[in-house]
């Protein structure tokens, strides 16, 4: 889907490590609402919808190799969203919204973490390798504490170190679920309810170990290659929060032909189901927290596999499922 923005960034700019003067992209730009004293200033661009009704997999709509592409660079000074021509959020990027002492907690948590139980091999996918470091919440079924997925790690594995790890970031995960519910309350409350499916059996403080969402990935100073995520919610949006020292790592969107740059202290939405999704590369040292809630807690597997066979499994049409 073309964004109806046309404007695009030079060779020069695109697929640069450092943004120190953002790309201004105006004309043709639907402007945010006038500014409300004590409101934060979103600037919003709308494009034309990535799925139509119906539409069930988005995996290889993108044929052209990324190089082909003329990725549209937004203004970075603002909160950016991203939005369908029916309103429906694609992508929203919320800025420096973190302060520097939780992301300084994130970091010294994280590292902390990595160096008692060190780092799994790459994984391994048809798209190639990516460094994803843990894995850790709840998909329907998953009838233990918060799990692991890493080195010597079997699927299921209670693991104290992850369960402190998760205790310590909590003030960043608060912060993700506040936004969360600033971007999209309905959203918001369906992530909440969807806890009904989680271990009764959790401490108070894990009851909800990552607010709204019930999965957290733990990506390490690696570039994501693109791909979309088939199992996540289809019309609901994943948060990444990325961390660390480095230059570039724009999130890129082919579909939309944006490249977003994302800087430690954002917080980014997007639905990941629906955007094909990916890295550039970057200089440094760049992690990220994953957060995303799985169809798998919302729908059972007949569920899903009926409304693929009838067409209707696509953002659009579930989310007129659950409203109704």
């Amino acid at each position: 889907a073309l964004p109806i923005e046309e404007r695009t960034a030079s060779p020069e700019q695109h697929g640069t490590s450092e943004h120190k003067r953002p790309f201004p992209v105006e004309d043709g730009v639907v402007p945010a609402k006038r500014r409300v004293r004590g409101k934060p200033h979103v600037k919003t661009i709308r494009v034309k919808d990535v799925l139509e009704p119906g539409s069930s997999t988005v995996g290889g709509i993108v044929k052209a190799a990324r190089k082909d592409i003329k990725f549209i660079v937004p203004d970075c000074r603002h909160h950016l969203q991203i939005t369908g021509i029916s309103g429906r959020v694609l992508v929203h990027v919320w800025r420096k919204v973190i302060p520097p002492e939780e992301m300084e907690l994130l970091w010294t948590s994280y590292n902390s973490l990595v160096n008692d139980l060190g780092l799994p091999d790459p994984v391994t996918t048809k798209r190639g390798k990516n460094h994803i470091a843990w894995m850790a919440g709840f998909m329907r079924n998953m009838a233990t504490l918060p799990f692991s997925v890493g080195k010597n790690k079997p699927r299921g594995t209670l693991d104290p170190r992850m369960i402190q790890f998760i205790r310590e970031i909590s003030p960043v995960l608060l912060r993700v679920d506040e936004h969360l519910r600033m971007t999209n309350p309905g959203l918001h409350a369906l992530y909440h309810a969807a806890a009904a499916n989680y271990p009764a059996d959790l401490p108070d403080d894990l009851k909800k170990p990552f607010a709204a969402y019930a999965f957290m990935y733990l990506n390490h100073n690696h570039p994501c290659l693109d791909h979309d995520d088939d199992k996540d919610y289809p019309a609901g949006l994943c948060a990444v929060i990325p961390f660390g020292d480095y230059k570039g790592g724009d999130v890129v969107f082919p579909q939309l032909h944006y490249q977003v740059p994302l800087y430690p202290g954002d917080i980014a939405f997007f639905n990941s189901f629906e955007l094909i999704h990916g890295n550039l590369p970057f200089a440094g040292t760049r992690h990220s927290v994953v957060l995303t809630t799985h169809a798998s807690l919302l729908f059972s597997k007949a569920q899903i596999k009926q409304y693929k066979e009838q067409g209707i499994y696509d953002p659009n049409s579930v989310q007129k499922m659950l409203s109704d």
